[in-house]
């Protein structure tokens, strides 16, 4: 398992889960099944989306820099 992206949160209702990230991974599969998914990657520009408010943007722009306490707009 690769290293999750840390500090995310949602720039407009500020939750700090349920997000679909855009990612590119190579997976064994044949005609009836897939098997072992592997090289799961991702990058500051991959896409990003909440699940609770269906705000999109990028990775880099749902990551909380060090330091930040700006809260979300409602």
């Amino acid at each position: 398992m690769p290293n999750l992206p840390k500090n995310i949160k949602c720039p407009n209702c500020a939750a700090k889960h349920l997000f679909k990230l855009e990612v590119s991974a190579s997976a064994e599969m044949s005609e009836t099944q897939i098997g072992n998914i592997t090289d799961i990657k991702w990058a500051p520009e991959s896409p990003i989306i909440c699940k609770v408010c269906y705000q999109a943007g990028t990775l880099e722009e749902f990551t909380v820099k060090r330091g930040s306490r700006k809260k979300g707009v409602n």
